[in-house]
This record gives C-alpha cells, structure tokens and sequence, in this order.
C-alpha cells in the first residue's frame, strides 16, 4: 500500500474521533470500502454506523448501511454476499447482521446546491423561450463554478 499523505491521515484521525475508539475497524472498512465490496455495490450502499454487541461474550456486530430507496430491494437481496466480502475484509464473522436503513438521494444533492442560484445569462439568437432560459441556467451555473 501507497503511503498516506498528510490529509489523508488527519481525515482518517478525524474520522476515528467521530466514530470513537471502540469501533477502530469501521475508518479501515470505510476507507477501503469500493475495493471490499467492489465499485458497484459502493455506489448503491454506505456504512454509517457500526453497532457492538451490549455484552463482550456474545455474537459478533452489526453493521448500518444506507441506501437510496431505488436499491434497497437489490441491497437487501444481496445482503448475504455483501456480509461475506466484509467479513473477509475485517475477519471471520466480524460483523453478523447488516441493518439496512433508507435515506432519500435527493437529500443530499440539496445540501450540495448553492442557496442563492445565478441570475441566467441571456441567450440571443433561440425562439424558443424555455430553452433560452434553459441555455441561461445552465450557462450561469457554469459561469459560477469556474
């Protein structure tokens, strides 16, 4: 493995303090998860919470994963697969149930929207209103980004 540079361990120590220090095999399961899984399944499916067992003695963990509505059905029929490649990542029966929870995708494409969107640019030369205004939209948002 490649060396880390220094963002990447200030991350991975940032990420080890949110989800504490009983739960250290979670940074390394999220870190690596596109090549545990494999890059279509990490697009479907995330972890976000890793819960132990109360007593010491007994069964392994569960892990929570979220899922965009439109996957859950292929998630969850797919959960014993997806159980096998994280347990051979993390060890033998290291996690034993997988908690599927939903979360709406569009959630986060509107936190990533800017709040106050750009006044569209006038374009000359199209009849067609809607996709003059369209064309102005599109050519703001670029014109913001750049």
């Amino acid at each position: 493995m490649s060396s880390f540079s220094p963002f990447t361990r200030s991350v991975q120590r940032l990420i080890a303090q949110a989800v504490g220090k009983n739960q250290p095999d979670l940074v390394g399961l999220i870190h690596a998860w596109p090549e545990v899984v494999g890059p279509e399944w990490a697009a479907r499916a995330t972890p976000t919470q890793w819960t132990m067992p109360r007593q010491k003695n007994s069964a392994s963990a569960t892990l929570t994963l979220a899922v965009a509505p439109g996957d859950l059905l292929i998630v969850q029929h797919e959960c014993e697969r997806l159980l096998q490649r994280i347990n051979g990542f993390l060890g033998h029966r290291a996690v034993e149930k997988l908690f599927i929870k939903r979360v709406d995708a569009l959630q986060s494409v509107k936190k990533n929207r800017r709040s106050v969107e750009a006044p569209p640019i006038f374009v000359e030369g199209i009849e067609d209103n809607g996709l003059s205004l369209a064309l102005g939209k599109l050519g703001a948002s670029l014109k913001g980004k750049a």
